[in-house]
């Protein structure tokens, strides 16, 4: 027997003895209880999933290296948006980047005339540049939450990376390594717990303090943005055009802000004919929850385009009015997945699972799904409940390459063709913990309780099996407690209690 989700419901069935086993009701139910269990064993036994690594990309300050390259409110005197003093063609002005690599990063802005100097530390949602006067184009930036002066004209600033994201679905980070751009030789992280690094005073030094090679690692605060409330509405109009061949489709889509580097781009291409790669398809630096699926639109018979309505998120939020300096610029993007039910072309698969269409910005409230974008079929959604934030200390002093080792979590089965993403051996496992959700549904604790105590055993078996790559037989030292006499006593002192990482 194959060990996909089918094979695994199936064994669920056989051991049960339950007859409905063709029942969509029975197969949805079990297909349930297997995703439970799936993410229950994650957490019991990481061990016996695969690891992962992870690249990521740490950045150093933007900092101006001319005194006359300050920013002032924009010039209609909208309070959410700054623009520089200097024009694009000042060879003096700081290099920006006019896209949405910068979202989510921060500005700390010096306020004009204050003694002693004052700062304030606001999150970018967008940089663009003005070209509304020609001859005198400007960048700007809208700004997470308003600037208190409408009138300031020579605001210092500088740009900052304060923290980074870990991936939506890590689950166990077991090692972090920095590299120098042309080195291969790593720089081990020490990961700190929150409280030694806010008794050390990190999160502070981190922002206004000295640049230099990142030495230690610790967490912070948890992101993550609102989830859209209703589902896309799908009617069907005319002119398909293709080569996407017609079928069943489903729709849902998710909320993005800013996006990483070019090189975290999904592996796919947008069309058949594209030779290169399009921001559409970049890994957005937040995304939210999705949101429920649309209603079913079949067009093999009619073979007609499929329009959505989409919220129109930029008015929401405050940033839809055309004559201000803002409009369009709240930072959010709407994210398209579409899910193939049925297909009018045998060679082309129907998994149940939805995958990356297209992403349109935030004022866009209608799209058209006629066939010629191609769906990526590598990037199938995410579930995502926010996001871990970390910092380093010191703060970047240049470009350094970020390389996690780390456990993630597992996506959810959602075909019958899906394979856990986890050791053959801990099948059994993954079988049990679904049982013991089966029997507490049918009311049967005492074969919920046998279920458990099965459980309990394979995991112990297994833990001694995977739990370690060294051989049994070499002699490990193992300290005789965890906590030692002289550390209780100075953490009573100082009151420190360092958390887990």
């Amino acid at each position: 027997m194959a060990f996909n989700l089918k094979g695994i419901r199936e064994a669920v069935f056989n051991q049960a003895d339950w007859a409905p086993k063709q029942s969509t009701v029975a197969r949805y139910r079990v297909n349930e209880w297997i995703n439970r269990a799936y993410n229950q064993v994650a957490q019991d036994a990481p061990f016996l999933f695969f690891d992962d690594e992870i690249r990521w990309a740490v950045h150093e300050d933007r900092v101006p290296t001319d005194e006359n390259d300050t920013l002032s409110v924009a010039a209609t005197g909208d309070a959410w948006v700054l623009e520089t003093n200097l024009s694009t063609t000042n060879l003096n002005l700081m290099p920006w980047q006019d896209d949405r690599n910068w979202a989510g990063r921060a500005l700390i802005l010096t306020v004009p005339g204050s003694d002693p100097e004052e700062v304030e530390f606001i999150r970018i949602r967008e940089v663009w540049t003005d070209t509304s006067t020609p001859f005198f184009p400007k960048i700007r930036v809208s700004l997470e939450r308003p600037w208190h002066n409408v009138t300031d004209t020579s605001i210092k600033y500088r740009v900052v990376s304060d923290e980074y994201t870990f991936p939506d679905d890590l689950m166990e980070l077991k090692n972090a390594s920095l590299f120098e751009d042309g080195s291969t030789y790593p720089r081990p992280l020490n990961i700190v717990g929150q409280s030694a690094a806010e008794f050390s005073a990190y999160p502070h030094n981190s922002e206004f303090g000295s640049a230099g090679v990142p030495r230690v690692m610790y967490r912070r605060e948890h992101q993550a943005l609102a989830a859209p409330t209703q589902p896309p509405a799908t009617v069907q109009e005319t002119d398909w055009v293709g080569p996407e061949p017609t079928g069943e489709f489903e729709y849902l889509f998710t909320y993005v802000w800013g996006q990483q580097e070019v090189w975290s781009h999904s592996p796919g291409p947008e069309t058949q004919t594209v030779l290169t790669g399009v921001s559409e398809r970049y890994e957005p630096y937040w995304e939210s929850s999705p949101s429920e699926p649309s209603k079913a639109q079949n067009n093999i018979v009619s073979v007609n385009s499929v329009k959505l309505t989409l919220p129109n998120i930029d008015f929401m939020m405050g940033f839809g009015d055309a004559a201000s300096a803002r409009y369009g610029r709240s930072g959010f993007r709407k994210r398209i997945y579409r899910r193939r039910l049925q297909s009018s072309d045998p060679t082309i698969e129907a998994p149940n699972t939805f995958f990356l269409l297209d992403e349109v910005d935030g004022l866009t409230t209608t799209y058209y799904d006629n066939g010629s974008i191609t769906p990526d079929y590598q990037r199938p959604l995410r579930e995502v409940h926010g996001y871990q934030t970390f910092r380093l200390y010191p703060r970047p002093s240049k470009r350094y390459r970020l390389v996690l080792r780390a456990t993630r979590r597992p996506r959810e089965l959602t075909d019958d063709s899906d394979s856990p993403y986890l050791t053959k051996d801990g099948i059994e496992v993954l079988i049990l913990r679904t049982m013991m959700f089966l029997y507490e549904s049918q009311g049967n604790a005492a074969m919920a309780d046998r279920a458990e105590r099965q459980y309990i055993r394979a995991l112990s078996s297994l833990r001694k099996r995977y739990g370690d790559l060294r051989p049994a037989n070499k002699p490990r030292r193992r300290p005789i407690a965890r906590n030692h006499r002289r550390f209780i006593r100075d953490r009573d002192l100082t009151g420190i209690v360092d958390d887990a990482t």
